[in-house]
């Protein structure tokens, strides 16, 4: 009976897990169009007219011209493209989980129209315009970004030299796109605040806002994953990315982000043979380093573009 009992109570241990992995999974990857904010500054930077909406109606008015691609699993891709005047070069902007690129670029983009950089914003997949049910972390959202590389090089005809330029899983992105063979034109990335690997964060998403052991879950949450999702989670490991990566990467993070902590940043520079910077801005959370400390963000971009062209 005893055995009877224990062997119950284990099925129904075993059952839980997969339904609550499942809902993990649900969370973490279907599709929804809801924006995540990750702290109550950036929702209060977000929501400031004077920070956010001016930059968006600004981009409204400009010369875009609206792109749509198609995946190598066939979605349709969307993205924008604003030209510069005399450019010096082309920015591939990639945003974050469940971002939006008006939102996690309002800062960023007139500043770079302003300082002769064509930028090619793009909706991930899952996103936006951009057709998809399942986000991947980066997994097929790097192919997508091998796509949009091309794309700038032969139907815009573009000599420029380009840089890719993510936050959050937008950083992650451009990272796992490194594990391509790039064309020459590709001088650099620029990684704000991205993570490591999909199990990396979602285990600390794990400890830190449900207060559960996250090795109970990540087996199951892989599974579902490759049977659901249709790809793998261990392919959204950044550190096997940067293998044999040549190309040079200048790092961006907050010292205070509780999203994607710290150290995934600190991994991923120790991981990188290739030239490389790192950039702490002090006091910022998730997202927050251009708003933080814009002087500084700028200052380390323009350095990065004019030692590596």
């Amino acid at each position: 009976m005893f055995f009877l009992i224990a062997f119950l109570v284990f099925i129904i241990i075993i059952i839980l897990l997969l339904m609550l992995s499942y809902k993990m999974y649900k969370a973490a990857c279907k599709r929804s169009d809801t924006t995540v904010l990750k702290s109550k500054e950036m929702k209060t930077i977000l929501n400031d007219d004077r920070v956010v909406t001016a930059n968006i109606d600004w981009l409204k008015v400009q010369d875009i011209k609206d792109i749509n691609i198609k995946s190598n699993d066939g979605l349709k891709l969307h993205g924008v493209f604003l030209p510069a005047s005399n450019p010096y070069r082309t920015v591939i902007c990639v945003h974050g989980y469940r971002g939006q690129y008006e939102r996690d670029f309002s800062a960023i983009i007139r500043y770079f129209n302003a300082n002769h950089s064509n930028v090619l914003l793009i909706e991930q997949r899952c996103h936006g315009e951009s057709e998809g049910e399942i986000i991947t972390f980066g997994a097929k959202e790097s192919e997508d970004l091998n796509l949009w590389i091309n794309y700038v090089t032969t139907r815009l005809d573009d000599k420029n030299p380009i840089y890719l330029y993510g936050i959050s899983m937008g950083a992650s992105t451009c990272l796992l796109t490194l594990k391509n063979k790039l064309i020459h034109q590709v001088k650099g990335v620029i990684a704000d605040c991205g993570y490591t690997s999909m199990e990396y964060v979602c285990s600390h998403l794990c400890r830190s806002w449900y207060h559960l052991p996250a090795f109970l879950f990540m087996y199951f949450i892989k599974m579902y994953c490759s049977v659901f999702g249709g790809f793998d989670m261990d392919s959204t490991n950044v550190v096997t990315a940067l293998k044999d990566n040549e190309i040079p990467i200048l790092y961006i993070h907050g010292d205070a982000d509780t999203f994607v902590v710290p150290e995934n940043t600190r991994i991923n520079y120790s991981a990188t043979t290739a030239p490389k910077d790192i950039v702490w801005i002090e006091g910022a959370n998730h997202g927050e380093c251009i708003f933080k400390n814009p002087t500084l963000y700028h200052d380390k971009l323009e350095y990065f573009f004019n030692t590596y062209r």
